[in-house]
């Protein structure tokens, strides 16, 4: 489908997600069709917000909802500036900000039903998802935006790309899982395992560098 002229593709490992995010929901369907709902809306709207950026500056993007979340790429690549893309990296979880900041001021203005239990549970849910998850997605680990941002700030300073910022997205995704699992939030620890893996198997030489060092 495709939305605001952007190709949309969800693929069905995107309910997988949001049912082990909401696996203490299964027992109660109308939450946790409320819960899927809800993450639909939210990683939709955090990567309209690159999307659209990413439009503005020439680019043609093309939104992917998967098991990991959602993936916004582009048709020629990412030809843009570092502050660019910077500015790209950020468009997403400031939507969510944004988006969340305008259900925090219609919460106020909505009364809620005082024996339902469904809209309160959107409202927290929605603020979560776009506020609290936009804040986790600014951590300085790749591939979360703060930590292309981290990337992209290398290459602006540095000229062009390099490794620091592996470096610092492996240090913090090894120390934020090891807090994790001491705190048990075994979700988050096994995805900071995963980047740790992406980030650490980014640093190792490439066969063809190894080829190199050979001669050498």
């Amino acid at each position: 489908m495709k939305v605001f002229d952007i190709p949309v593709r969800v693929d069905p490992s995107f309910l997988l997600l949001g049912l082990i995010l909401a696996n203490s929901r299964l027992s109660e369907p109308a939450l946790l069709v409320e819960w899927l709902v809800v993450v639909f809306i939210s990683i939709l709207v955090h990567e309209f917000g690159h999307a659209l950026t990413g439009k503005a500056y020439g680019l043609t993007p093309q939104i992917q909802l998967y098991s990991m979340g959602g993936l916004t790429s582009w048709a020629e690549g990412r030809k843009v500036t570092p502050p660019q893309s910077i500015i790209i990296s950020l468009a997403g979880p400031f939507a969510g900000f944004l988006f969340g900041g305008l259900v925090y001021l219609l919460g106020h203005q909505i009364p809620f039903a005082v024996d339902s239990l469904l809209w309160p549970t959107v409202y927290r849910d929605l603020l979560w998802v776009n506020i609290g998850w936009g804040i986790f997605n600014l951590l300085p680990v790749i591939p979360m935006d703060g930590g292309h941002v981290v990337g992209s700030l290398e290459e602006w300073i540095r000229k062009k790309p390099g490794k620091i910022a592996h470096v610092v997205s492996l240090i913090t995704a090894i120390a934020l899982g090891v807090w994790a699992l001491t705190i048990g939030w075994w979700w988050a620890a096994i995805l900071m395992g995963w980047f740790a893996f992406i980030n650490g198997g980014a640093l190792l030489p490439r066969s063809s560098d190894r080829i190199e060092q050979l001669k050498l």
